[in-house]
């Protein structure tokens, strides 16, 4: 079945190696495929004629990528073409160069991000005009970016600079409804990886495999035919990465490569429904900021009651912000339980703790901070503020608000600086020796009550008056 029927596609580096295996997976799945060589042309040649041997449709670009405005001439190039609509763009054309450390000329640095970051870069933004809802961009990254091989140290860093570029073109297209992927091949028999022809090679890359198969450019083909496909809702970024551990997040039955893929890693674009003025949302985009993950935020105008409106009921019926929505459509809310499912699905920095009584400390303090602190600000807030008249308690139902709570509130707080200046005057941040998720709710508490109630730090407070100094240095703190 020609899925891709009517759609075009284009293939850089198409006339041979991974390059060539894409343009005929995508043509035999139906696209007219524009093949992109820089110095191959009789081989570019070979690619247009088996496809359209095959009944496809085919022609050949040339335009060198390497100099500052390839990318732009082959994107006018590709747009004199095609007209209005480009629907797959796979920028595979790559250049690497092996050498020690000590022996990498500027030059072949240069020529390598050149070629393997810069003009990706600029071809994606010249690209973006003809590219709309359900296009596809697909940039072939490499397991060699998350590896240790000291000679291809340069060419590694700019593997690793286009998983980064996944990840933002992912964030800033994903509303535009343009997915973004990234295909990690180990090693394959190409001209750029010689070394895995030889016997030695082929020993020492299937040494490093579970299923005992060298992969072929075939097999990345078929994944990137695969991601050129128009997938589910919401699923805007996927990373398929060839390598030796089996981890999957989700299994994925209609994968058409062969056990080459012993890895796959889920990473769609997740979108956080919040507030500029929420503190609760604060809290997240703190998180989020100090995790370094990267999601679509969503604001929710609070003033203008848009948390009321059917569709934010439809995806948080206890009308709460912040909401963090997966790409499968579920929805998780309350500030712990978005934590939790971050920090799990994105180990690393340990935020929530790295050993069970680290977690268990770092939730005792940050409970507090926030039943001591959060909840008594947020509780003279809501008994106050006119704006907030019925809505003394956040969730679907409407309580009078009592004013005389405030007062309490007020009490409460100050015991909580004076609770907070005998802790930090014990140890540098609030659960310990590491900066955490308490700390992160207790620099809220101390804004949202200076903001909120006019109860900014005391004076007299000098260990929690450094700790907040220190905080706010942080450059997550801005989020």
């Amino acid at each position: 079945m020609n899925t891709l029927t009517g759609k075009t596609a284009l293939v850089t580096g198409a006339s041979r190696g991974i390059g060539r295996a894409s343009a005929l997976a995508l043509a035999h799945a139906g696209a007219q495929v524009l093949v992109h060589y820089s110095s191959g042309g009789q081989e570019a040649d070979a690619v247009v004629d088996e496809i359209r041997r095959g009944g496809g449709k085919a022609e050949k670009l040339a335009a060198d990528l390497a100099a500052p405005t390839g990318p732009h001439q082959l994107a006018r190039r590709v747009r004199d073409i095609i007209g209005g609509r480009l629907d797959i763009l796979v920028a595979n054309a790559g250049i690497s160069k092996a050498a020690a450390i000590e022996d990498t000329t500027v030059e072949d640095f240069d020529a390598q991000f050149a070629v393997n970051v810069r003009a990706p870069y600029f071809l994606v933004q010249q690209l973006l005009p003809v590219m709309c809802q359900g296009s596809s961009i697909i940039l072939l990254s490499s397991l060699a970016a998350h590896a240790s091989v000291g000679t291809l140290s340069a060419y590694a860093a700019t593997k690793g600079a286009i998983d980064t570029l996944v990840k933002h073109f992912a964030a800033a297209l994903g509303e535009r409804g343009i997915r973004v992927n990234a295909v990690a091949p180990g090693v394959v028999p190409t001209d750029m990886s010689s070394f895995a022809k030889t016997d030695a090679g082929r020993e020492f890359t299937l040494s490093m495999q579970a299923i005992k198969r060298m992969a072929q450019p075939e097999d990345i083909g078929a994944a990137v035919a695969f991601l050129g496909l128009r997938p589910r809702p919401l699923d805007y970024r996927r990373y398929l990465a060839g390598g030796r551990r089996v981890e999957a997040l989700r299994p994925l039955a209609a994968m058409p490569v062969g056990g080459f893929f012993s890895k796959i890693t889920y990473g769609a674009i997740m979108k956080l429904y919040q507030s500029a003025s929420s503190p609760n949302s604060r809290r997240v985009r703190i998180f989020l900021a100090e995790k370094g993950i990267t999601v679509n935020l969503i604001p929710v105008n609070l003033g203008a009651r848009e948390q009321f409106n059917d569709d934010y009921r439809a995806i948080n019926p206890r009308l709460q912000v912040p909401t963090l929505v997966l790409d499968d459509g579920t929805s998780i809310a309350e500030v712990p339980a978005i934590w939790r499912y971050l920090d799990e699905t994105h180990p690393g920095t340990p935020l929530l703790g790295s050993s069970a009584k680290e977690r268990a400390l770092i939730h005792m303090w940050e409970r507090r901070v926030e039943l001591d602190g959060f909840a008594a600000v947020m509780e003279a807030v809501r008994n106050t503020v006119p704006g907030l008249k019925n809505r003394a308690l956040s969730g679907p139902h409407d309580y009078e608000q009592i004013p005389a709570l405030a007062e309490r509130s007020l009490l409460r707080v100050k015991h909580f600086y004076a609770d907070m200046e005998e802790r930090l005057g014990q140890t540098p941040f609030v659960a310990g020796k590491a900066f955490s998720v308490a700390d992160i709710t207790a620099l809220v508490t101390v804004d949202f009550a200076a903001g909120g109630i006019k109860l900014p730090l005391p004076d007299g407070c000098p260990a929690l008056k450094r700790w907040y100094e220190t905080i706010n240095k942080r450059p997550s703190i801005g989020a």
